[in-house]
């Protein structure tokens, strides 16, 4: 019988969760530098708008991280379930 590979497995769980990671601190300094334009410009309302469309995008981003999550756990569930073939595997 032949199973996936536990380490293909790991490396790509460990790849998004880099990747999610790196998402996620770019979103903030750019919500930051949304925020501090804002601030600087004395809330000009061309400003405000690009910045509404700016956090818009960011809710977005936040809802294509969290689709990730769920990938992530989904592959984490399916390497215990490799890990627990090979072992009864290893067994016979």
């Amino acid at each position: 019988m032949v199973v996936a590979d536990e380490q293909s497995y790991e490396e790509v769980i460990s790849k998004l969760q880099t990747y999610t990671q790196k998402v996620q601190e770019a979103e903030s300094e750019i919500t930051e530098a949304g925020n501090t334009c804002v601030e600087k410009t004395e809330e000009d309302p061309g400003i405000v708008s690009n910045n509404g469309k700016l956090q818009k995008a960011m809710t977005e981003i936040d809802s294509a991280l969290e689709s990730i999550g769920k990938i992530i756990s989904e592959l984490q569930e399916e390497l215990e379930e490799i890990r627990r073939i090979n072992a009864q595997a290893q067994e016979d």
